[in-house]
């Protein structure tokens, strides 16, 4: 907000600037604000705009979603049904918008077909977003879910609720001190019953686990602390149970320095158990 603006209407005319003139745009479905401020500006630029949710039109199914209106249905005609890779309910607006994307350069792609965007959907993956990193009989599973603005924080509280089953959740979170991390904590550590470990990820603008701790005492939330995301991990792990989940979200920088470290903490962490159950 501080460099795009702190209302609807002024972040969809800085976030419009990536419309150029007489080049063809796709949108997710928007605020009237933000949807009346980008038709503004591609009409203003000559730049036809797909609006998904208008042009575009699915409900989910099981397996993904259905699609119930077509922008072109001799590549995906109207009822057709799709798989998508990516696990929460956002993910289903972001594939139509892929979709929706795809029909505007097919041309350019004579090898586009209905079958590879099927077979694209379904085996897509997307690191670092409600990715499972660890899933074993015995052993906690390990997902990671980048959710660094409140939006964010609220639709991975959604797919937590919606989207995954496990007997408590156990949240690991690091936060970037230039963001709203009042927000983003009211949003998550309500669904962990007081199982989160705050910690910082190796970047300048990480904010110090005990500053963290101290908005979430705030909120009415007690936190522990932890000096990295290795020692969070190891912390956690050490408490939770075979059919517990742990969440490691906030920054970005908190989830890659994991991704990276992980292979090797997964060894460690995997001979730890082994030892403890003989």
């Amino acid at each position: 907000t501080a460099l795009l603006g702190d209302t609807i209407e002024q972040i969809a005319y800085e976030k419009g600037g990536i419309i150029k003139p007489g080049v063809p745009a796709v949108t997710a479905p928007q605020q009237p604000a933000a949807i009346s401020k980008l038709r503004a500006i591609a009409a203003k630029r000559q730049a036809p705009l797909t609006q998904v949710g208008q042009d575009w039109a699915f409900v989910p199914v099981q397996s993904g979603l259905k699609i119930t209106k077509s922008a072109n249905e001799s590549l995906l005609p109207t009822g057709s049904e799709l798989a998508v890779g990516l696990a929460g309910a956002h993910q289903l607006v972001n594939a139509l918008v892929a979709i929706g994307a795809l029909n505007i350069v097919r041309t350019s792609f004579p090898a586009l077909s209905h079958e590879a965007i099927v077979c694209g959907l379904a085996t897509v993956q997307w690191n670092g977003r409600l990715q499972t990193i660890h899933q074993a009989e015995g052993t906690p599973t390990l997902l990671v879910a980048a959710a660094h603005t409140p939006a964010s924080a609220k639709t991975l509280a959604l797919a937590l609720q919606n989207d995954f089953h496990y007997r408590q959740l156990w949240l690991i979170l690091g936060v970037t001190v230039d963001k709203n991390i009042t927000d983003i904590f009211a949003a998550l550590l309500p669904l962990a019953n007081q199982h989160t470990a705050v910690t910082m990820a190796d970047h300048p603008r990480a904010a110090q686990p005990a500053e963290l701790a101290q908005i979430a005492a705030d909120l009415g939330f007690e936190v522990s602390t932890a000096e990295n995301i290795e020692t969070a991990v190891r912390h956690i792990w050490a408490q939770a149970r075979s059919n517990d989940l742990i969440c490691v979200t906030g920054s970005i920088f908190v989830v890659g320095d994991l991704l990276n470290l992980w292979p090797m903490l997964k060894q460690t962490l995997t001979y730890q158990q082994q030892a403890s159950q003989k």
